[in-house]
């Protein structure tokens, strides 16, 4: 399969007001898995705080969302990567 730069992307609004991280340039999300489901729960108003688990069981072979890394201007955009970050920047 090819693997190609969008040549215009966009991170829906109601997604990122919803708390979701993503990487600017890639749109990879970032952070920890907990985080982002909490987020795409408040975002469909079920974030019940009371059904929702503290931490996610581990699963073997699945692998940990990249840190955020930040902009290296300081702008406060996050990016999955340096790469990602120094190629946008």
């Amino acid at each position: 399969l090819f693997k190609e730069t969008p040549l215009i992307a966009m991170q829906h609004q109601s997604n990122r007001h919803s708390g979701v991280i993503v990487c600017e340039r890639c749109f990879a999300f970032t952070g920890p898995l907990e985080r982002q489901v909490r987020a795409l729960l408040k975002g469909r108003g079920l974030a019940d705080e009371a059904i929702l688990p503290a931490s996610l069981p581990s699963m073997p072979g699945l692998r940990e969302l990249p840190t955020p890394v930040g902009c290296p201007g300081g702008c406060g955009l996050s990016f999955c990567s340096a790469a990602c970050a120094t190629a946008e920047y």
